[in-house]
């Protein structure tokens, strides 16, 4: 929740709760929808998917920003 008040605070947005509460829903369905299918294309516990997921998000961060 804290992600979109900042999200609102910097670029000047002002949803309602129940738009906060369905874009968390969103990122949280996406991200376990993530995890898992690491989870079965590379049969490793759903702990190890979601640290590859995670570090994959820093690695594209990484590369988009030029430090890669």
């Amino acid at each position: 929740m804290s992600y979109f008040e900042w999200v609102q605070n910097n670029q000047g947005y002002y949803w309602t709760v129940q738009q906060v509460h369905a874009r968390l829903q969103e990122m949280m369905e996406k991200g376990f929808e993530n995890v898992y299918n690491i989870h079965v294309t590379r049969n490793v516990d759903m702990r190890l998917a979601a640290y590859m997921a995670g570090v994959r998000k820093m690695a594209e961060a990484a590369r988009f920003r030029g430090w890669a």
